[in-house]
């Protein structure tokens, strides 16, 4: 299951369950794949779309990386992480 220290719950602002899921999968030997025919549809509420939410989400992400570089202890490569 998800971490519930991770991502969107009531009011908090936050990231990263779906990747933390996504390692503990690799890290079990689970594989990981990629479908290009899919295609996923989210609904976005208007308020996300506001120039104040980018800056909170954007907060939001970075601290979700710092608990990842702490926490998981840098399982990402910096290719793309760092």
């Amino acid at each position: 299951g998800f971490d519930p220290a991770l991502g969107m719950s009531g009011t908090r602002v936050a990231y990263g369950e779906e990747t933390e899921v996504q390692y503990r999968m690799r890290k079990d030997g689970i594989e990981i794949g990629y479908d290009p025919e899919w295609v996923i549809y989210h609904l976005v509420a208007p308020y996300k779309l506001k120039v104040e939410w980018f800056f909170k989400a954007g907060f939001a992400w970075g601290a979700t990386g710092f608990w990842f570089i702490k926490t998981v202890r840098m399982y990402f490569t910096c290719s793309w992480f760092c």
